[in-house]
């Protein structure tokens, strides 16, 4: 088993991009353990299918299901960090022999939590959470600096 710290990000800030990576980086040596890459465009269906959906409507269902199979680069929906998380770990003891039992996060609670209820590993196998010194200066510079920014509005 291995610790590991993950972390996703988006192309762009906000919630409007379309490509998202999620990362898992072994703690020990730095180095990149597994990536997914998060994609919620494809340039194939908004050119070939959307002239296909308004030329030959009789065609574009049969074109689509055929282009899912070969490979459309949409590959989910949802909140990115979290759904890169569990495609990372289910995959871990397959793909690398190796399973994540440490998670070093920076805060987010949501994909530890989603990890722990999808139980990617048996039923023993707790997934701990450890918390980055860094990211938690950072949230307390943060809070912090409400406070006081509260606190001259009063």
């Amino acid at each position: 088993m291995e610790a590991g710290s993950y972390d996703g990000s988006w192309m762009t800030l906000g919630h409007t991009s379309h490509m998202g990576l999620g990362c898992v980086i072994d703690v020990m040596t730095g180095l990149v353990i597994d990536h997914h890459m998060m994609s919620t465009f494809c340039h194939t269906c908004a050119t070939t299918g959307a002239w296909m959906k308004d030329q030959q409507p009789a065609r574009f269902d049969a074109w689509m299901e055929e282009h899912r199979r070969q490979g459309c680069d949409i590959n989910f929906e949802g909140s990115s960090e979290v759904e890169a998380a569990k495609v990372l770990w289910r995959r871990s003891i397959q793909r690398y022999s190796l399973g994540y039992i440490d998670i070093l996060r920076d805060g987010d609670v949501k994909t530890h939590k989603a990890l722990c209820d999808l139980q990617p590993y048996e039923a023993k196998v707790r997934i701990e959470k450890e918390e980055c010194i860094n990211h938690m200066g950072e949230t307390y510079r943060y809070c912090s600096a409400q406070r006081c920014l509260y606190r001259f509005k009063e």
